[in-house]
């Protein structure tokens, strides 16, 4: 086996690896010179035009119409995809609520029933066949 060779980090490497001659010579490139942007000059002060005045859209005005329940002046399209569904009829107060029926308080579900007719069919046909 062969030994390992160790140094203290602080020894500069005494060995310089040179060139490989075969690749032909190599030339230490310069470094390129970093661009350098110039902010542009500003030109003579010329005086600004005036800015345009705010331009106001017309908007087109839609069909206006009016709630049969609680007589609000609505646009149409308001009218009929938010208002129409919030808006509820007044009901008198005297209507009286209905009372549900009364269903029977305890429901069984059995989930072996056809199961438990098959069993019982064979144990009768067991029997009748047994006597």
């Amino acid at each position: 086996m062969s030994t390992i060779k160790v140094s203290d980090i602080d020894d500069e490497p005494t060995e310089m690896h040179e060139p490989d001659v075969s690749a032909g010579t190599v030339e230490p490139q310069a470094p390129k010179p970093k661009r350098v942007r110039t902010k542009p000059q500003p030109k003579a002060q010329e005086p600004l035009p005036p800015p345009p005045a705010p331009i106001e859209k017309q908007r087109k005005q839609g069909k206006m119409t009016t709630c049969t329940n609680c007589n609000k002046e609505l646009l149409e399209k308001t009218f009929k995809y938010y208002h129409q569904l919030k808006c509820k009829p007044k009901e008198p107060a005297n209507t009286q609520p209905t009372k549900p029926e009364a269903k029977p308080e305890t429901i069984s579900v059995d989930f072996n029933f056809h199961r438990r007719a098959q069993k019982q069919e064979r144990y009768t046909s067991l029997f009748s066949n047994a006597v």
